[in-house]
């Protein structure tokens, strides 16, 4: 699991799903070592970064659905619980019963 700022990772979010265009409202994630990089694609790219402790790995999620799910959380930190990046990611945060489910979408 990769575990961040859940105040970071929203603004970021928030930030860059402003920047996307109709019908185009898909956020990538770049898991390395010790970051996220957010990215988006549309006229103009844009991307952020959130310091993070995770492993490598990349997957897209919807904007907006991602948004949603990480403003379900109170809490200072989340964490992202992915398989792969085709499967169905989980969101948790420490001290919390709350678990959100989010399904990634496939970028060409």
């Amino acid at each position: 699991s990769d575990v961040c700022s859940s105040d970071l990772m929203l603004s970021c979010v928030r930030r860059l799903g402003r920047s996307l265009e109709d019908g185009n409202n898909s956020v990538q994630l770049k898991f390395e070592s010790n970051r996220i990089t957010l990215a988006t694609r549309g006229e103009e790219e844009a991307s952020e970064e959130v310091p993070c402790d995770g492993k490598a790995e990349s997957i897209a999620f919807n904007s907006r659905y991602l948004l949603e799910a990480l403003e379900s959380f109170v809490e200072e930190t989340v964490a992202l619980h992915i398989s792969n990046e085709h499967g169905p990611a989980l969101i948790t945060a420490p001290n919390s019963r709350l678990v959100s489910v989010i399904m990634p979408v496939r970028i060409a």
